[in-house]
């Protein structure tokens, strides 16, 4: 028998699907073996490879859509979607719209998500670079934390130091006050021994002499060169204790002298180190007191930078009326409608006046909310005026203007209207402060005013 010749087909080729409900063609059957694996079929298509709008999805964009995320729902380039509408700008895909996305044209038969693939990386770079920006952010904040935390640190570590320096002086002054406190009486007790010695010298001298007397009297069966020995004798030891007490008494006094020269040299000592400290403190006041001076006239010059041009034009005086037109009940209407309430709530830690302050100061644990002291608009609201960190001025109607200082957080902005008892900021600790509080002024014409005079009792 012949070799049967092996089956050969020609090139099959898939075609397009029938329209839905219409009749198919039959499969034809095949004799040979499947394929190991299957292949994606590559379906043939009319056109150029690409994202088009021919035969895509209309859709209409929801209220809180964005092109990115239409993009990533439906895997297709944000160009692409752009592209196929005629769109220039991801702001033109508005909620409402109605936008068509586009499908992937598969001529070159590839696999369409592959090129969506193209546009991931893309995304993904934006992605980390949003990433990046946050965690830098992050650790801007996490840095300014730490700064603010090794500042207040060192202002504790000296403010130790000084304590424990002045405590030492304290404690070395003492020392050197006892000390002399007890030469002084070791000093006296020398002196007591040195009256003694002479006592015993003179006591010894009128023996001798009581002696000498005697000897001119010899009584019987005395022997007069025994006597005599006795008499050098107890003579001499007289001298030499005469002599010892004298040689005490001179070492007591220098012993003394010393003493009490260490001590008043330990004391001028102690005195100088306290002027310089005064100095140190007096130059320390001088150059805060400056530094307000400066601040002041920053808060001046911020509020005439602030001041709306409405103000320029010269209001006319009112025409004052006769004191009998006036009554008590107005003057107390009056009274109540100047009154601010308290920005916070919380313990005044220095009040007007003191070391030159203009306002008061109220310590606030950080991020307590700060409220307006009455309706306003907002002059200023930033962080330029030297000493006061984050500051917002609010102008009010009645010519009054109050200042909120050493924020933390700035809630409002230059021009906004508010309200009595709205916040406008969170506490902190920023400017020439180390702890967290709130300095706050009242203002008239320029002029500072005691706040407390003009806070409501509440």
């Amino acid at each position: 028998m012949k070799p049967v010749a092996p089956l050969r087909t020609g090139r099959i080729q898939s075609e397009a699907l029938g329209a839905p409900g219409g009749s198919r063609p039959a499969p034809m059957a095949s004799t040979l073996p499947p394929p190991a694996a299957a292949t994606p079929a590559k379906v043939a298509s009319v056109g150029s490879t690409g994202w088009s709008a021919q035969g895509g999805t209309r859709i209409t964009v929801a209220k809180n859509d964005s092109l990115a995320q239409m993009a990533t729902r439906y895997g297709v380039p944000a160009s692409a979607i752009l592209q196929a509408n005629g769109l220039s700008s991801a702001s033109q895909v508005t909620p409402g719209r109605e936008i068509v996305i586009p499908a992937y044209n598969n001529v070159s038969g590839l696999n369409p998500s592959a090129a969506s693939m193209s546009a991931r990386p893309a995304r993904a770079v934006e992605e980390k670079r949003e990433d990046a920006k946050v965690l830098e952010a992050k650790e801007a904040r996490e840095r300014d934390a730490r700064a603010q935390e090794a500042k207040a640190q060192e202002a504790k570590s000296q403010e130790a130091k000084r304590v424990a320096a002045r405590e030492k002086e304290a404690r070395e002054a003492k020392d050197a006050k006892e000390l002399a406190a007890r030469k002084a009486a070791e000093a006296k007790i020398a002196e007591a021994k040195a009256a003694e010695a002479k006592a015993a010298e003179e006591k010894a001298r009128k023996l001798a002499a009581l002696k000498e007397s005697e000897k001119k009297h010899v009584r019987p069966g005395q022997t007069k060169v025994a006597e005599a020995k006795g008499e050098k004798a107890e003579a001499k030891s007289a001298a030499d204790k005469a002599k010892e007490a004298k040689e005490a008494a001179k070492e007591a006094a220098k012993d003394a002298a010393k003493t009490a020269a260490k001590a008043e040299a330990a004391q001028k000592l102690a005195e100088a180190k306290a002027a310089r400290e005064a100095a140190k403190e007096a130059a320390k006041e001088a150059s805060k007191q400056a530094a307000a001076e400066k601040a002041k006239a920053d808060v001046a010059k911020a509020e005439t930078k602030a001041a709306p041009k409405t103000e320029v034009a010269k209001a006319e005086p009112a025409k004052s009326e006769p004191a009998a037109t006036g009554s008590v009940a107005q003057a107390s209407a009056q009274a109540s409608a100047d009154n601010f309430r308290w920005p916070a709530k919380g313990r005044v830690i220095s009040g007007y006046g003191s070391s030159g302050n203009e306002g008061i100061n109220i310590a606030l644990p950080e991020g307590t909310p700060v409220k307006a002291a009455e309706d306003g608009t907002v002059a200023y609201a930033g962080s330029d005026v030297k000493g006061y960190g984050k500051l917002v001025l609010v102008r009010h109607s009645n010519g009054f203007v109050s200042a909120y200082a050493h924020n933390g957080e700035l809630d409002v902005k230059p021009g906004e209207k508010v309200k009595r008892g709205q916040t406008i900021a969170k506490s902190g600790a920023s400017g020439n402060v180390t702890s967290p509080q709130l300095h706050f002024e009242i203002r008239k014409s320029g002029a500072p005013v005691d706040p407390m005079s003009q806070l409501a009792s509440n």
